[in-house]
């Protein structure tokens, strides 16, 4: 596994409002490490600090896309992960706005057909929500996953998840 363990002390915080709560940017020099709504346990490391004007142009970019704009964010991947995580996280960045791809087509669109589960255990580990737009990958029934695997209707990672389709379809 190609794993990335950043120095705590190196990290740097923004957090982004957005209407389903405090979003975190979280970088260090060599980039973007995670992001995350603060309700879903995103925080920063102990050692890390918040930056209130961290990386304005990226953070524009990604409360555009909080609010259903169309963002490309092709210039930035995650560099954690393993090379299958990486293939899905790259194909779910080419997914459009307002639309959804099911776990097995993204599966067979990166030449693993019948990888419909491994590709939702990908998704669950995005260190990288809405830059990489896992929430446009959804279960061939067009039943929604949440953030972090939890499914539960009612549970705040599948309401931010509904919510961000419906946005972005506006």
């Amino acid at each position: 596994m190609n794993t990335v363990a950043p120095d705590a002390r190196s990290l740097k915080g923004r957090w982004i409002p957005s209407e389903d709560g405090p979003f975190l940017l979280l970088k260090d020099e060599q980039g973007v490490v995670a992001t995350g709504w603060e309700c879903l346990g995103t925080s920063i490391p102990q050692g890390g600090c918040e930056h209130p004007s961290l990386d304005e142009p990226l953070t524009q970019r990604i409360q555009n896309a909080l609010t259903g704009s169309p963002q490309m964010f092709d210039d930035l991947q995650a560099r954690q992960g393993t090379p299958f995580q990486q293939a899905c996280w790259a194909r779910a960045q080419l997914i459009p706005a307002g639309t959804t791809l099911s776990y097995g087509a993204l599966a067979e669109s990166i030449g693993h057909p019948g990888a419909a589960r491994a590709v939702g255990q990908a998704m669950r580990s995005n260190p990288l929500p809405i830059i990489v737009p896992c929430h446009r990958v959804i279960s061939s029934s067009g039943a929604l996953g949440g953030f972090s695997g939890t499914a539960e209707k009612g549970r705040p990672s599948v309401l931010i998840k509904a919510r961000l389709l419906e946005r972005e379809r506006k």
